[in-house]
């Protein structure tokens, strides 16, 4: 199993939870967008990067929408990729 959650102004992490510790996972990847140049629209007031949600396809590849930036899709290349069975 792994878990993609959005850390708003930190990005986004890719956490595995370990099989002993199901509750503890492990950050084993991450991605933060560069700070904006201007606002795309009236929220945030501040110029801030903002990621809030996170798409994962089965070829692996990670869809984050960021306010200021729009979207921007990552592929994972750490250990457990999807389709390297």
């Amino acid at each position: 199993m792994v878990v993609m959650p959005t850390r708003m102004e930190d990005g986004v992490a890719r956490c595995t939870p370990p099989l002993t510790r199901p509750v503890q996972p492990v950050e084993t990847g991450w991605f933060v967008p560069p700070d904006p140049e201007k606002n795309a629209g009236p929220l945030p007031k501040d110029l801030v990067t903002q990621t809030e949600d996170v798409l994962v396809d089965t070829r692996g590849y990670v869809y984050v929408t960021a306010k200021n930036w729009g979207v921007w899709i990552l592929r994972y290349r750490g250990p457990d990729q999807p389709g390297t069975d």
